[in-house]
């Protein structure tokens, strides 16, 4: 069985004071931290009976004096010392530095504290890092469905589908290589504990809900050493998203807003995206084109889309229903129609009579303007009576001079009531009747 790079790895990495030498005075040393950067990492937990490797890194990037520029070609002391033995470990090494040790006793079980100092130019450097040495196997359970791989605490998949989990024993000096295995499998669904001497195994889930996947380890090494082990994960059940439907895509006219439903089946939360779009074809389904005109994230599979299509031409209508374990989309198309009394024939002769109406009626409003305008430049105004012969007129001519006035101020035909038998025609310029 391949162990599995050290997901545990325990790094630590900072940039750290110079320590007081051990041989050095204070003249000899280094006061900037940023001369000594180092950084130091194990592979711990070790199982005891294991290795655990230890590699600290000295960084040549950042020196601030020219004399403190460390090159890999150069060769420094490292001292390496585990707290529970005081006995320090001298290694020479250019900027990286490996240590391995072995822990096989059953009093290494327990924290230990590894340091390391560097020795270069009369200058040191110290870091240290604590790690466990283990009397168990350490493992965790990995969950892997369509292809997504998931390794935290709590893990999705979808029901009514296989998902597979993998027992992965962090092993890295490789002490458990050879021995033989035995999983005892518990789905947290009620369904019987499976037993398996395989690493991975397949279970479905039929409902939503959380369950606990627990699995029990026993491992039986080479020499005939025994030892055992567990590890869990938490695995969220959801519906994946199904039957995603579209209705309101038929029979649209041009320039209608129409109500399109969308439907699906799954466990919210639903992110919905859509977009029209044209040159769209249905086969489209497996695009991985995300665009969205809008997008929702709704507590039910349903969505309501308003729009309206302005053009009498073939749309696309991509819509993509999503939750946390899967996904459906479809691409429809849309061809808007006129309406049957709006063709576009029609529209243009509605059209150019509507022009022609609107040109006739201003010139009708501009002629009767005209007219209106001359009726009110008139300055004499004309009255005819039929007077029988008499040589008294003063009267007349009086009465007549009163109604002409009238008439001159009010813009009126004179006397058009009167029932006189007079023919008489009033001059403005000599002020008289005169007799027609």
């Amino acid at each position: 069985m391949t162990s599995t790079p050290a997901h545990v790895l325990i790094a630590v990495s900072f940039t750290l004071s110079v320590a007081v030498g051990m041989l050095l005075g204070e003249d000899d040393l280094h006061s900037s931290s940023a001369d000594y950067p180092l950084t130091l990492m194990c592979d711990a937990p070790t199982i005891v009976g294991g290795t655990t490797t230890f590699v600290a890194t000295l960084n040549t990037v950042g020196a601030e004096d020219t004399d403190m520029v460390y090159s890999s070609d150069e060769q420094y002391m490292y001292l390496w010392k585990d707290s529970r033995w005081g006995i320090p470990v001298p290694v020479i090494s250019n900027t990286t530095c490996t240590y391995a040790v072995a822990y096989n006793s059953q009093d290494d079980i327990g924290l230990h504290a590894m340091s390391v100092e560097v020795f270069y130019l009369n200058k040191i450097v110290k870091l240290s890092i604590t790690f466990e040495v283990i009397d168990y196997i350490p493992a965790e359970v990995i969950s892997t469905q369509n292809g997504t791989v998931c390794s935290k605490y709590k893990c999705n998949a979808a029901t009514n589908q296989s998902v597979f989990l993998t027992v992965d024993i962090h092993d890295p000096s490789g002490y458990l290589d050879g021995s033989s295995y035995l999983f005892d499998w518990d789905f947290g669904d009620g369904e019987q504990l499976r037993k398996s001497t395989m690493t991975s195994v397949s279970h479905t889930y039929m409902a939503i809900g959380d369950y606990r996947v627990g699995v029990a380890i026993t491992a039986i090494n080479s020499i005939g050493h025994i030892m055992t082990g567990s590890a869990y994960r938490i695995i969220l059940a959801l519906d994946a998203i199904q039957n995603l439907t579209v209705d309101g895509v038929d029979n649209v006219m041009v320039g209608e807003e129409k109500k399109i439903n969308v439907s699906c089946h799954g466990s919210p939360p639903v992110s919905f995206c859509w977009i029209v779009s044209e040159n769209l074809t249905s086969n489209a389904t497996t695009t991985t084109d995300e665009r969205c005109l809008q997008s929702y994230l709704l507590e039910e599979c349903r969505l309501a889309i308003d729009y309206q299509f302005n053009e009498s031409k073939q749309y696309s209508l991509s819509i993509r229903a999503s939750n946390d374990v899967g996904f459906e989309r479809l691409v429809l198309n849309v061809d808007p129609k006129f309406p049957a009394d709006l063709k576009p024939e029609g529209i243009a002769g509605a059209v150019l009579a509507i022009l022609i109406g609107i040109v006739l009626t201003v010139y009708s409003v501009s002629i009767i303007t005209r007219q209106v305008q001359k009726s009110r430049r008139r300055h004499i105004e004309v009255a005819n009576f039929n007077f029988e012969a008499s040589s008294s007129y003063e009267h007349i001519r009086e009465h007549a001079k009163q109604l002409n006035n009238r008439a001159a101020n009010e813009k009126t035909p004179l006397l058009l009531d009167r029932n006189i038998p007079l023919d008489v025609r009033w001059d403005h310029g000599n002020n008289d009747v005169l007799n027609v």
